[in-house]
């Protein structure tokens, strides 16, 4: 790396020599370019110097420059097509004005062609003009009686169509709607036997309830009833106590 290094510099030396003697000649710089190579060049700047000091300046010769560019185009321009295509277009021009200032008309019949100017052909046409006015009624009357045909066959498809989705439509409905009325009458009734059922567990409890008022208000008469008779037994055998003890 460093000998690439170094020879790179060297070479940097050795242009920046050769730049120097080329701008100012020093004699001191011939002797630093002693290298074959330098010397090449040396020999080669010092020719250029020399021809460059001996060349004489010319004056422009005196040319036709505009006809550099105009011969190719003039050579061009000799073709047998390019000299009639501007006659061509002229007479094209001229004969489509001339078709429309004598108003020519080109018509298509069943005989053929017809190549009518202006309004000549108005008289002997008459009747031709009538047939084709008749044909063409009754080729409209068929084109509207097919016309509606197609339209009174689409209408009716249409219709049966939208008959078989609201047959649908309304099957899907009663379906839903038996569904609804099945699931309500379920809700119904399984709410109505667990209101009975609740209505027959408090009627219980009240009997059961009533029942045991009933056992305890008699057990109370029932008590009052056996101390009113203790009492009036120990009432009664008092007194006749009283009236032994009074007897005697």
């Amino acid at each position: 790396m460093t000998d690439k290094r170094d020879q790179r510099q060297h070479s940097k030396d050795d242009e920046q020599a050769f730049l120097d003697w080329l701008n100012q000649g020093d004699e001191a710089q011939e002797t630093a370019l002693a290298d074959e190579t330098w010397q090449s060049r040396q020999a080669t700047a010092n020719f250029v110097s020399q021809v460059s000091k001996h060349s004489q300046d010319a004056s422009v010769p005196n040319w036709h420059r505009e006809a550099t560019f105009d011969n190719g185009i003039r050579q061009q321009s000799n073709t047998w097509w390019s000299q009639w295509l501007p006659i061509s277009s002229m007479a094209f021009s001229c004969f489509a004005l001339a078709l429309v200032l004598f108003n020519v008309q080109l018509t298509t019949t069943e005989q053929g062609l017809t190549l009518a100017f202006g309004n000549a052909n108005v008289a002997n046409n008459g009747a031709s003009g009538v047939e084709n006015t008749a044909d063409a009624e009754r080729l409209n009357e068929q084109q509207l009686a097919q016309l509606s045909d197609v339209l009174d066959r689409r209408l009716q498809e249409f219709a049966n169509q939208q008959k078989l989705i609201l047959a649908d439509h309304t099957n899907d409905l009663q379906a839903q709607q038996q569904s609804s009325n099945l699931q309500l009458a379920s809700y119904i009734l399984s709410t109505s036997r667990q209101e009975r059922k609740e209505d027959f567990g408090d009627f219980i409890k009240f009997v059961n309830q009533q029942r045991k008022d009933d056992q305890l208000s008699q057990e109370i008469q029932f008590k009052q009833l056996e101390q009113t008779l203790l009492w009036q037994q120990t009432a009664n055998t008092s007194s006749y106590q009283d009236k032994w003890q009074s007897q005697e």
